[in-house]
């Protein structure tokens, strides 16, 4: 029905604007994602998997990532947060002080 409807699809663009959680430039939370984005992400995509943003807890420091793809049953994916993305925060993000993964699994 949509290639019928003549309804253009969305380009990249509009589908990371529609996805992508938005936060205050500048903010914890917008940094915390841009790292992902930038330094995270294509090293888990390019072993099939996906790590996204959950949320931050200010009140303690903690970080949750959802993991997902090959990384949500990998046992690798705890050495990933624990030393690849603790590492990272750690240098970048100072304000992170626990990192906990979540899979789709555990959210259901």
């Amino acid at each position: 029905k949509f290639f019928a409807s003549g309804e253009a699809p969305l380009g990249a663009a509009e589908v990371e604007r529609i996805g992508a959680p938005s936060f205050e430039e500048g903010s914890v939370e917008a940094r915390i994602v841009e790292l992902l984005e930038d330094r995270v992400r294509p090293f888990v995509e390019q072993d099939g998997g996906d790590i996204e943003f959950d949320r931050f807890d200010p009140s303690d420091g903690t970080l949750y990532l959802q993991m997902k793809g090959s990384c949500a049953g990998c046992a690798q994916s705890h050495a990933t947060l624990q030393e690849g993305v603790r590492n990272l925060m750690d240098h970048y993000i100072p304000e992170v002080k626990n990192i906990v993964g979540l899979t789709d699994e555990a959210e259901e």
